[in-house]
């Protein structure tokens, strides 16, 4: 007897011990040149979805793994399915693919028409269906039929035309499975849910999800992320980058760790895209252009929380949010592209990042040591240092200084407006006054050299006024002899001053 006559007697006679010993036996559905036999496939999906029988477990198992297996041959298109059968509802797949299994010559006499196809449409509408009326009770080995489950949709979204997905996707019992699904905490079934959710979000034009259902979806994909599970992150940055009200939908409705791990997760990305030289940084999509709106008028509405951690930490995440925003602000900022359309074009940007730096600096400066005051000893945040009390590191001002000056710097690039603001705004001689070095605020000195040639480039009013100015002191000596290193020189004389290595003890 043939295989497929076998296939057929069992399933006709409901013989689930010998089916389930053939589907274990032998891979019915591929010739030895790995060539689909699309006939046994649309049996098995026959069997699948006929009416008011009850199949075992490891029988389902079998027959949804022949399907995967399928997938990398075959292709889903909804264009080819019309063309079988015009009239196709989806309360009669069963029939759809009993016909096309009894007929042997179908798929020879439809070559041309259903050449690498396969109609997943109904198998997948079954998937949905079942999951939805059987997530009541749920153990281990059940666990493990989910995430077959999961797996074949993945996949036959995978095998689908962008931008067409399944009609199952569009069912009313879809997104109310999938949020149910991300009650189960199993990584088993997170990982490929996740899977799922990005296939389904990369494929359509718009999110089938409503606002609601957007929100927790990405506060599960939030958290899924902090377990390294890519597809979550994926999944987010995705959006980030072509959603433009996805920030604005779901962000407000986060709790503040997951505020901060999707800014850290945007963050991320933007520097993994600023610092890759291989990338064109003014052709490369970072982050939609109302993404980015979005983010700085956060920042302005909530950045003076910073000053209010001068001599502790407030409890609450939401100093570290107003360093992140700033950070991320900074690094977009570097970006041409988004620099010139969104961000110069905010006077009021500017101006608060002024204000912020002027506030900070000054509270730097009071006779009283707080977290703003500069540390002018590098070893002072080494880790065995004895003058260290606490980790300047683990407060949310650390680099907050030298990243207002980095953010004013890139703002002014090319942008005469802007140079003009500093300047009628004091900010010149502010940032003169910042160039010092700071273990507090890494790279602060560079980003001041930086934002003093930016704010000079082809503005003479500028120019004039840092020629104009005079010098008040150096440097202090000791933080140069901690490194080895002291002035020498004659400014009365007019001989240079420079910085020469300490004559070595002996």
């Amino acid at each position: 007897m043939q295989v497929y006559e076998r296939l057929s007697c069992y399933s006709t006679r409901e013989d689930w011990k010998n089916l389930t010993n053939l589907l274990q036996e032998e891979n019915i559905i591929k010739n030895e040149n790995g060539v689909i036999n699309r006939q046994m496939l649309a049996k098995l999906a026959e069997l699948l979805t006929r009416r008011n029988i009850s199949l075992p477990m490891d029988l389902m198992m079998l027959i949804l793994k022949c399907f995967m297996d399928s997938c990398d041959k075959l292709l889903n298109k909804p264009q080819q399915l019309n063309a079988i059968n015009e009239n196709i509802q989806v309360n009669c797949w069963n029939d759809l693919y009993k016909s096309i299994s009894e007929d042997d010559k179908f798929w020879i006499d439809n070559k041309n028409l259903c050449d690498n196809y396969f109609p997943y449409e109904g198998v997948g509408q079954w998937v949905i269906d079942y999951l939805t009326n059987n997530l009541s009770k749920i153990n281990d080995e059940y666990l493990k039929f989910i995430k077959r489950c999961i797996c074949l949709l993945c996949n036959i979204i995978c095998v689908s035309p962008q931008y067409d997905l399944p009609k199952f996707i569009q069912s009313i019992n879809f997104n109310s499975t999938i949020l149910k699904l991300l009650e189960i905490d199993d990584k088993l079934v997170r990982h490929p849910l996740c899977a799922l959710i990005h296939n389904i979000i990369y494929n359509s034009k718009e999110t089938i999800f409503n606002d609601s259902e957007l929100k927790l979806i990405i506060a599960d994909l939030i958290e899924d992320n902090t377990i390294n599970i890519n597809p979550a992150y994926d999944s987010i940055m995705f959006l980030v980058k072509t959603s433009p009200k996805f920030l604005s939908i779901v962000y407000n409705d986060l709790s503040d760790d997951r505020k901060l791990n999707l800014l850290e997760m945007i963050h991320q990305n933007l520097k993994d895209i600023v610092y890759d030289n291989n990338n064109d940084n003014d052709k490369t999509t970072v982050i939609t252009n109302e993404g980015i709106i979005f983010l700085k008028e956060r920042f302005k509405r909530r950045s003076d929380l910073i000053l209010k951690t001068e001599k502790s930490y407030l409890d609450g995440m939401e100093p570290t949010e107003v360093t992140m925003l700033l950070d991320i602000l900074a690094l977009i900022s570097s970006n041409e592209q988004y620099n010139e359309i969104v961000l110069q074009i905010d006077t009021s940007l500017l101006i608060n990042a002024l204000y912020l730096l002027r506030a900070f600096h000054a509270a730097g400066k009071k006779d009283e040591e707080n977290n703003f005051t500069p540390l002018l000893k590098l070893n002072d945040i080494a880790p065995n240092s004895s003058n260290r009390t606490t980790d300047p590191e683990k407060h949310p001002a650390f680099g907050f200084k030298a990243g207002l000056v980095r953010l004013i710097g890139n703002l002014v690039h090319k942008h005469k407006k802007n140079q003009d603001t500093v300047r009628e705004n004091d900010g010149i001689a502010l940032l003169l006054d910042c160039c010092n070095i700071d273990a507090r605020n890494p790279l602060i000195l560079q980003w001041t050299i930086i934002a003093i040639r930016n704010l000079c480039q082809n503005n003479f009013d500028n120019q004039k006024i840092i020629q104009d100015s005079s010098k008040i002191k150096t440097i202090d000596s000791s933080v140069l002899q901690s490194m080895g290193r002291i002035l020498d020189g004659d400014p009365q004389t007019g001989k240079t001053i420079g910085v020469v290595q300490l004559p070595k003890k002996e």
